[in-house]
Protein backbone atom coordinates (compact mmCIF):
# COMPACT_ATOMS: atom_id res chain seq x y z
CA UNK A 1 0.00 0.00 0.00
CA UNK A 2 1.40 3.07 -0.99
CA UNK A 3 1.72 6.51 2.10
CA UNK A 4 -0.06 9.09 0.35
CA UNK A 5 0.70 11.31 3.64
CA UNK A 6 3.54 13.45 1.98
CA UNK A 7 1.20 13.73 -1.13
CA UNK A 8 -1.33 15.80 1.11
CA UNK A 9 0.45 17.77 3.58
CA UNK A 10 0.51 20.59 1.44
CA UNK A 11 -3.05 20.37 -0.08
CA UNK A 12 -6.32 18.32 0.06
CA UNK A 13 -9.30 18.46 -2.23
CA UNK A 14 -10.77 21.36 0.68
CA UNK A 15 -7.67 22.91 1.73
CA UNK A 16 -4.31 24.10 0.88
CA UNK A 17 -1.33 24.89 3.34
CA UNK A 18 0.15 28.52 2.66
CA UNK A 19 2.49 29.09 5.36
CA UNK A 20 3.01 28.02 9.16
CA UNK A 21 6.03 28.55 12.22
CA UNK A 22 5.96 25.27 13.56
CA UNK A 23 6.26 24.58 17.19
CA UNK A 24 9.28 23.85 19.77
CA UNK A 25 6.84 21.09 20.90
CA UNK A 26 6.56 19.27 17.39
CA UNK A 27 8.77 16.68 17.24
CA UNK A 28 8.35 15.50 13.82
CA UNK A 29 11.27 15.77 11.40
CA UNK A 30 8.89 17.55 8.88
CA UNK A 31 8.77 21.54 7.78
CA UNK A 32 5.41 23.00 8.88
CA UNK A 33 2.72 21.63 6.67
CA UNK A 34 -0.91 20.61 7.49
CA UNK A 35 -0.03 17.75 9.99
CA UNK A 36 2.17 19.54 11.94
CA UNK A 37 1.72 21.08 15.22
CA UNK A 38 2.28 24.69 14.40
CA UNK A 39 2.29 27.66 16.75
CA UNK A 40 0.44 29.79 13.53
CA UNK A 41 -0.22 28.75 10.05
CA UNK A 42 -2.50 30.36 7.22
CA UNK A 43 -4.55 28.06 5.03
CA UNK A 44 -6.73 28.61 1.80
CA UNK A 45 -10.04 27.18 1.95
CA UNK A 46 -10.84 26.35 -2.03
CA UNK A 47 -14.61 26.04 -1.78
CA UNK A 48 -15.10 29.19 0.49
CA UNK A 49 -12.14 31.23 -1.31
CA UNK A 50 -11.20 32.58 1.92
CA UNK A 51 -7.90 32.68 4.08
CA UNK A 52 -7.76 30.91 7.46
CA UNK A 53 -5.60 31.80 10.37
CA UNK A 54 -4.45 29.06 12.65
CA UNK A 55 -3.27 29.64 16.10
CA UNK A 56 -2.47 26.97 18.63
CA UNK A 57 -3.71 27.66 22.13
CA UNK A 58 -3.04 24.17 23.67
CA UNK A 59 -0.77 26.02 26.25
CA UNK A 60 -0.63 26.94 29.78
CA UNK A 61 1.25 29.83 30.44
CA UNK A 62 2.16 31.14 33.92
CA UNK A 63 0.34 34.55 33.61
CA UNK A 64 -0.87 37.14 31.08
CA UNK A 65 2.29 38.43 30.06
CA UNK A 66 3.56 35.12 29.04
CA UNK A 67 0.00 34.28 27.19
CA UNK A 68 1.12 38.06 25.26
CA UNK A 69 4.69 37.49 24.50
CA UNK A 70 3.87 34.29 22.54
CA UNK A 71 0.98 35.99 20.82
CA UNK A 72 3.74 38.58 19.91
CA UNK A 73 6.15 36.07 18.47
CA UNK A 74 3.34 34.39 16.39
CA UNK A 75 2.40 37.96 15.34
CA UNK A 76 6.63 38.62 15.00
CA UNK A 77 6.48 35.50 12.44
CA UNK A 78 3.40 36.50 10.63
CA UNK A 79 5.19 40.18 9.82
CA UNK A 80 8.24 38.12 8.51
CA UNK A 81 6.25 36.52 6.47
CA UNK A 82 4.16 39.11 5.03
CA UNK A 83 7.62 41.39 4.70
CA UNK A 84 9.47 38.17 3.15
CA UNK A 85 6.53 37.96 0.59
CA UNK A 86 6.06 42.00 -0.23
CA UNK A 87 2.58 41.17 0.84
CA UNK A 88 0.15 44.32 2.07
CA UNK A 89 0.28 44.56 5.91
CA UNK A 90 -1.85 47.76 6.51
CA UNK A 91 -5.22 46.34 5.14
CA UNK A 92 -7.89 49.04 6.63
CA UNK A 93 -10.03 47.44 9.33
CA UNK A 94 -13.59 48.08 7.92
CA UNK A 95 -15.86 48.38 11.16
CA UNK A 96 -18.76 50.68 9.96
CA UNK A 97 -21.25 48.32 8.02
CA UNK A 98 -19.33 45.24 8.88
CA UNK A 99 -19.57 42.81 11.88
CA UNK A 100 -17.95 43.97 15.02
CA UNK A 101 -15.18 40.91 15.62
CA UNK A 102 -11.91 40.16 15.03
CA UNK A 103 -12.57 36.88 11.88
CA UNK A 104 -9.64 34.60 11.66
CA UNK A 105 -10.90 34.06 8.01
CA UNK A 106 -10.62 36.63 5.32
CA UNK A 107 -10.35 37.36 1.76
CA UNK A 108 -7.02 38.39 1.28
CA UNK A 109 -3.45 37.39 3.77
CA UNK A 110 -3.15 41.39 4.06
CA UNK A 111 -6.57 40.96 5.99
CA UNK A 112 -5.91 38.22 7.92
CA UNK A 113 -2.88 40.27 9.07
CA UNK A 114 -4.73 42.96 9.96
CA UNK A 115 -7.53 41.26 12.04
CA UNK A 116 -4.99 38.95 13.82
CA UNK A 117 -2.65 42.54 14.60
CA UNK A 118 -5.32 44.11 16.18
CA UNK A 119 -6.63 41.13 18.17
CA UNK A 120 -3.12 40.93 19.66
CA UNK A 121 -2.86 44.49 20.62
CA UNK A 122 -6.27 44.35 22.07
CA UNK A 123 -5.50 40.80 23.93
CA UNK A 124 -2.16 42.44 25.22
CA UNK A 125 -3.80 45.65 26.29
CA UNK A 126 -6.70 44.27 28.43
CA UNK A 127 -5.56 45.43 32.45
CA UNK A 128 -5.43 41.80 33.63
CA UNK A 129 -4.25 43.14 37.35
CA UNK A 130 -7.67 44.79 38.03
CA UNK A 131 -9.30 40.93 36.86
CA UNK A 132 -11.86 40.65 39.57
CA UNK A 133 -13.27 37.11 40.46
CA UNK A 134 -15.26 36.59 43.17
CA UNK A 135 -13.98 33.21 44.33
CA UNK A 136 -10.45 34.05 44.34
CA UNK A 137 -11.08 37.42 46.40
CA UNK A 138 -12.82 35.54 48.62
CA UNK A 139 -16.18 36.89 48.40
CA UNK A 140 -18.00 33.80 47.23
CA UNK A 141 -17.51 30.44 48.48
CA UNK A 142 -16.65 27.98 46.21
CA UNK A 143 -19.54 25.58 46.90
CA UNK A 144 -22.22 25.19 50.04
CA UNK A 145 -22.86 22.56 51.90
CA UNK A 146 -26.73 21.64 52.76
CA UNK A 147 -26.97 24.90 55.25
CA UNK A 148 -25.16 28.25 54.52
CA UNK A 149 -23.06 27.65 57.54
CA UNK A 150 -21.45 24.81 55.19
CA UNK A 151 -18.61 25.64 53.05
CA UNK A 152 -15.59 25.46 51.08
CA UNK A 153 -14.22 28.63 49.34
CA UNK A 154 -10.73 30.61 49.18
CA UNK A 155 -9.13 32.01 51.84
CA UNK A 156 -5.78 34.09 52.36
CA UNK A 157 -2.47 33.04 52.17
CA UNK A 158 -3.62 30.67 49.23
CA UNK A 159 -5.87 28.50 51.44
CA UNK A 160 -8.55 26.50 50.35
CA UNK A 161 -10.53 25.70 53.02
CA UNK A 162 -13.57 23.33 54.18
CA UNK A 163 -15.77 24.70 57.13
CA UNK A 164 -18.61 23.91 58.98
CA UNK A 165 -20.71 26.72 61.65
CA UNK A 166 -17.55 28.31 61.29
CA UNK A 167 -14.77 25.91 62.30
CA UNK A 168 -12.46 24.88 60.27
CA UNK A 169 -12.79 21.23 58.84
CA UNK A 170 -10.20 20.65 56.12
CA UNK A 171 -8.01 22.82 54.31
CA UNK A 172 -5.16 22.25 52.12
CA UNK A 173 -2.55 24.98 49.97
CA UNK A 174 -3.27 25.98 46.00
CA UNK A 175 -1.72 27.82 43.53
CA UNK A 176 -4.49 28.84 41.05
CA UNK A 177 -7.96 29.71 41.96
CA UNK A 178 -10.34 26.61 40.56
CA UNK A 179 -12.36 29.05 39.09
CA UNK A 180 -11.11 31.75 36.68
CA UNK A 181 -7.19 30.26 36.45
CA UNK A 182 -5.86 32.48 38.13
CA UNK A 183 -2.25 32.44 39.55
CA UNK A 184 -2.78 33.53 43.73
CA UNK A 185 -0.14 35.38 44.78
CA UNK A 186 2.43 33.82 47.49
CA UNK A 187 1.43 35.15 51.42
CA UNK A 188 -2.13 37.05 49.65
CA UNK A 189 -3.59 38.58 52.83
CA UNK A 190 -7.26 39.30 51.82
Amino acid sequence: MEDKHDEYSLETDDIKFIWGKKSCTDLSDLGANLYTMNDIDIVYEKENNKYVLGIETAYIFENHAAECSYLKDCLAAFTKYMDDNRLKKNEPYRLFMNNLYTNMRADSIGELYTNFKIFVDGFCNQDMDTHVCEYCDGSRPLAFGRTNSQQISIRHQNEIIACAYDKKVAAGKIKYCPMCGKKLKKGDTR
